[in-house]
């Protein structure tokens, strides 16, 4: 049996498309704006700061922007990862795809925040069903 990895109830789950590759990441929800100018104006970075110092992410930083977020999951774990003190699975909030430039998320925890809104101005970014946005055999990792 495998072994269990335990999630923060504070951090969300997304898979990230990047040249093909599918990957996920778990972090908290403000990671995953790929455009934080846009969610907070008055931030003014260092360079080992807070997403590596990366205010807009694109395909010319999205590698760095990856090796800041907080855990990867592998595909062989997802089934295996739950919530912290729970018997809960972690689903997945946000479908990134940096080679179609789209940004989709459902049910994050910040439900106050127009979190679509905080994507690059290029990129198509919506409020929708997670798994629609994912090929069959990786929707089938929450079966």
């Amino acid at each position: 049996m495998d072994e269990r990895i335990y999630i923060d109830w504070d951090e969300s789950l997304a898979a990230v498309k990047f040249k093909g590759h599918w990957r996920f990441f778990c972090d908290i929800e403000t990671m995953f704006l790929l455009d934080y100018t846009a969610y907070d104006g008055d931030y003014i970075p260092t360079p080992f700061s807070y997403r590596y110092g990366i205010l807009v992410v694109d395909e010319h930083n999205a590698e760095q922007w990856m090796s800041a977020l907080d855990v990867e999951v592998t595909p062989k774990q997802l089934a295996n990862t739950y919530w912290r003190g729970s018997s809960n699975r972690v689903q997945l909030t946000f479908v990134i795809n940096f080679d179609e430039k789209l940004w989709v998320g459902q049910m994050w925890k910040m439900d106050q925040s127009p979190l679509a809104d905080y994507q690059p101005q290029d990129w198509l970014a919506e409020k929708d069903e997670v798994q629609k946005y994912l090929p069959l055999e990786i929707r089938g990792y929450w079966a």
